[in-house]
C-alpha cells in the first residue's frame, strides 16, 4: 500500500474517531450512571488516569475500533482504482 493511501485511511480512521467518541461516550457515560458509575470514573478509568489522558485513552479506543472500518472502506469504496492503487 502507497504511503499516501494509508496516510488517507489513518485520516479517515481519525475523523470517524473524533465524530463518534463524543456522542458514544456519553451514551456510555449515562449507561454507566444507570449502573452507578460516576463521570468522573468513566472518564479516568476509576482513577487510573487524569482527565486528559482519559479522554485521550478514549479517544484512542474509538481510534482503534474506526481503523478497520476505515480500512472496509478505502478498499471496497466505489470511487473506482485511481483512489488506492495496488502495488505492482
Amino acid at each position: 500500500m502507497h504511503l499516501k493511501a494509508c496516510f488517507q485511511v489513518v485520516l479517515m480512521a481519525a475523523i470517524v474517531a473524533t465524530l463518534g467518541a463524543w456522542p458514544i461516550g456519553i451514551v456510555l457515560a449515562g449507561v454507566f450512571s444507570v449502573f452507578g458509575v460516576p463521570l468522573e470514573s468513566f472518564i479516568t478509568f476509576g482513577g487510573v488516569l487524569n482527565r486528559v489522558t482519559g479522554i485521550l485513552a478514549l479517544w484512542l479506543i474509538a481510534f482503534a475500533a474506526a481503523l478497520p472500518y476505515a480500512i472496509f472502506v478505502a478498499f471496497n469504496n466505489p470511487v473506482g482504482p485511481k483512489s488506492y492503487p495496488s502495488p505492482e
